[in-house]
């Protein structure tokens, strides 16, 4: 399209939407999901890699957890600092400090811990 001075009539293209309809497809293939309550389908090794990053962040919210014992004073700098690593549990703990305060939110870290090793037991044969 053209840009069109006031007055000017603007002309119709080459388009005509209704001409084809594409219904978009796509292809996917389940490698591993581990459900809420720890049951598991498919390959394990499949998930190596986001095992690997549930046990650092779970490391990452203990670590956190224990400056807090030293530098209460800090503890919102350092989330928002960590929540870079954390991915999804962030907005979570973030919510809690917002609508209840650290101590909210240090619940939330902790019930995050707890699920994350409770998952990892699971998962340990």
């Amino acid at each position: 399209m053209r840009n069109t001075e006031p007055g000017e009539l603007a002309t119709g293209c080459c388009i005509n939407s209704i001409d084809k309809v594409v219904t978009p497809e796509a292809d996917f293939k389940v490698l591993f999901v581990q459900f809420a309550d720890g049951s598991v389908y498919g390959d394990p090794s499949a998930a190596t890699e986001v095992f690997a990053r549930r046990k650092a962040s779970t490391a990452a919210l203990g670590q956190l957890l224990e400056s807090r014992a030293t530098d209460e004073k800090h503890f919102g700098e350092k989330l928002e600092r960590l929540c870079a690593s954390l991915g999804l549990t962030c907005p979570q703990i973030s919510q809690a400090l917002e609508s209840s305060g650290e101590r909210g939110a240090v619940a939330e870290a902790q019930r995050l811990i707890a699920t994350a090793q409770k998952h990892a037991q699971l998962l340990t044969p």
